[in-house]
C-alpha cells in the first residue's frame, strides 16, 4: 500500500497522541481546524515535515524577550541553554536564559509553551539559582537534555 496519510494530533510530550488518520486532505484540514488538531502529513510512510529550530529567550520571570526561528538546515542554531547575566545598577543582576527547540512544523506559539514548561521545571528543581552563570547553564542543560 502506497500513497498519503494524514494524521491529527494533539498534546505535548507525554499528552501527545493521535486523534484521527484520514487520506483525504481536505477533511483532514477540515477538522484539524475546526478542532485545534495538528496536521502530520505522511507520504509513503514516511513524514513529510519542513522542520523548523527556535531560539526563546526568556528574562528569569519567565516573560519571553524574543524568539528567532530558523530553519532545520541552519549552521547558525545554539543546540544548549546559555545563561547571560546583566547587572541593573546598584548590585542587582539579572539573566535571561535561551532555549533551543526543535519542532517538525513552524510553530512558534507551541515552541513558546515547551520552553515555557522547561523553564517551569529548571525553577522547580531550583537550577536557576545562584551566582555562577556557568554552573546554571550547565545544570539546566543537563537536567533538561542529559548534557555533561
Amino acid at each position: 500500500m502506497s500513497g498519503t496519510i494524514y494524521v491529527l494530533t494533539d498534546g505535548d510530550y507525554s499528552d501527545y497522541h493521535i486523534e484521527a488518520v484520514f487520506t483525504n486532505k481536505e477533511k483532514a484540514e477540515k477538522i484539524a481546524e475546526e478542532y485545534g488538531f495538528d496536521m502530520e502529513e505522511y507520504i509513503n510512510g514516511k513524514i513529510d515535515y519542513d522542520g523548523h529550530y527556535y531560539s526563546v529567550e526568556l528574562n528569569q520571570l519567565g516573560e519571553v524577550i524574543s524568539t528567532y526561528s530558523y530553519p532545520s538546515n541552519s549552521k547558525n542554531f545554539e543546540h544548549h541553554i546559555t545563561l547571560r547575566r546583566y547587572d541593573k545598577g546598584f548590585g542587582e543582576k539579572v539573566y535571561n536564559i535561551t532555549f533551543p527547540i526543535f519542532l517538525k512544523k513552524k510553530n512558534e506559539n507551541k515552541a513558546i509553551k515547551i520552553v515555557s514548561e522547561y523553564f517551569t521545571i529548571l525553577k522547580a528543581n531550583n537550577i536557576l539559582t545562584g551566582e555562577d552563570v556557568n554552573v546554571m547553564e550547565k545544570n539546566a542543560n543537563a537536567i533538561l537534555f542529559g548534557d555533561e
